[in-house]
């Protein structure tokens, strides 16, 4: 989506740390040090000009989640009807409410509501501001419960579990993510510092987490299915333990994958237990999939600024159409020249007759190469599916009003998905329209919409005269 870097800012209780990602395997700690520091200083300002985005990734208590009983699902209801009770549950702040993530209830068994995750504190409004206020396009607000949660889905896509915990698991600290139907719930930190022995830090550890399964029991009524482990240390049976000790199934995720990720080689042992060492660009880039607390405005214009990029390398291909067009053009009268002088015969009514028939040929080698082909539009557009595309309405008129109409949907929450899509359809329709002003983001209208009580989608409408 994105032509440079990203830049994401990971706050954590005690320290802020900013992370440049360049690529799937590429990540580097440019920065650490406190939040007043970050938010009062110029250690922002260096980077503007190196990134495309910034990301803010703020700790997951930080962040509420609720339920609220509602029986519309239509957008129009639903925004005002969040917003009103975020700012009971924020103090009648302003700005937090704004802050937010929601989902409607899916499942048949479940009460008919929304799922909301929303901003508790300023300090992360004070980081986007500062952002904002330097010029960065600040594309994703969210936590790291949220970010692990969506790796999770792609671990169980396959299976049915949806109560899962994660465990990060390291000498000195350890920390805990509680997913209720595969959402994320709460998660919790643990320091073994205080702790002379390893059997003592062992023994806490195992009566938290014991805890934590019984607070989540107790609040959703149901238990953890399996506890996703990443171990960090050098302990080889501390999984066997684990399990032994709490009664649940262990999932290992060997460290081997997060030694692949991490090309730093100063990386001290204890920072690997912090979340930025196994997340990429890819993670941060995809604005509507992972939960995204920023406003939905804020996230338009982010689609908007993707598509402007695109502008330069649409315009260069339809250049290069447009020179294939006319060299084409050319090559047909040349050879209509040449036949005309083979066939040329002595008789002057003969030569009349002639040079009719190929001015007339010619006239319909131009009206073909200005007229579009119906039947090529339809076989244009049907010739391979397009991701996530459904057609809605398809109207055109050649020889009158001379208009084009699309209309329809892509069926994704995936900003990229999306573009990708409309440009491929742009492109597919350009090929039947070659002697008529070109189509681009110019002709395209859309915005995100409901397709259900559950699943968002792109509703578009392309519009050109011809």
């Amino acid at each position: 989506m994105f032509s440079k870097h990203t830049l994401t800012i990971w706050i954590y209780s005690d320290v802020v740390k900013l992370v440049l990602y360049k690529n799937s395997e590429d990540r580097k700690l440019v920065y650490s040090g406190t939040l007043e520091d970050l938010i009062g200083g110029s250690i922002l300002e260096q980077y503007r000009n190196a990134v495309d985005n910034a990301c803010v990734v703020v700790p997951d208590e930080w962040v509420g989640n609720t339920f609220f009983p509602f029986q519309s699902s239509k957008k129009k209801y639903v925004k005002p009807f969040v917003l009103r009770q975020l700012r009971k549950l924020t103090g009648d702040d302003e700005n937090l409410p704004h802050y937010n993530y929601y989902f409607f209830s899916a499942r048949s068994d479940e009460k008919k509501g929304i799922y909301v995750y929303y901003l508790t504190r300023q300090e992360a409004l004070q980081v986007v501001r500062k952002l904002e206020l330097l010029k960065f396009n600040v594309s994703m607000v969210t936590t790291p419960g949220l970010l692990w949660g969506e790796k999770l889905k792609v671990l169980f896509k396959k299976k049915k579990v949806e109560n899962v915990a994660l465990l990060l698991h390291g000498e000195e600290k350890s920390h805990l993510l509680m997913y209720y139907k595969k959402c994320f719930a709460f998660s919790r930190g643990f320091d073994f510092n205080e702790y002379s022995r390893q059997e003592e830090a062992f023994d806490s550890l195992v009566f938290e987490i014991n805890q934590s399964l019984i607070y989540f029991s107790q609040k959703y009524k149901s238990e953890i299915e399996v506890i996703v482990l990443i171990d960090l240390t050098t302990d080889e049976k501390f999984d066997t333990r684990l399990q032994e000790s709490i009664g649940k199934e262990i999932a290992i995720i060997d460290d081997g994958v997060s030694k692949k990720i991490i090309v730093d080689a100063q990386l001290k042992n204890q920072d690997r237990i912090q979340h930025w060492v196994y997340f990429s660009e890819r993670d941060f880039v995809q604005t509507t999939k992972v939960p995204n607390l920023l406003p939905d405005d804020q996230v338009k214009n982010i689609c908007y600024s993707c598509f402007e990029r695109a502008g330069i390398v649409v315009g260069s291909a339809l250049c290069l159409i447009f020179l294939i067009q006319v060299g084409w053009m050319q090559f047909q009268y040349r050879s209509l020249l040449k036949h005309l002088e083979v066939e040329t015969k002595p008789v002057e009514v003969t030569i009349s007759s002639t040079l009719s028939n190929w001015t007339d040929a010619a006239n319909e080698i131009v009206a073909k190469a200005n007229y579009p082909s119906v039947s090529g539009l339809l076989l244009e557009i049907g010739e391979k599916d397009i991701p996530f595309l459904q057609l809605k309405t398809l109207e055109f008129d050649w020889y009158q009003e001379k208009h084009l109409r699309v209309e329809g949907s892509f069926r994704t929450e995936d900003v990229h998905a999306f573009r990708e899509g409309i440009e491929m359809l742009l492109k597919r329709l350009r090929t039947v329209l070659p002697g008529n002003p070109p189509l681009s983001w110019d002709n395209v209208r859309f915005q995100r919409d409901n397709l259900d009580s559950s699943e968002m989608c792109f509703v578009f409408e392309i519009r050109a005269n011809l």
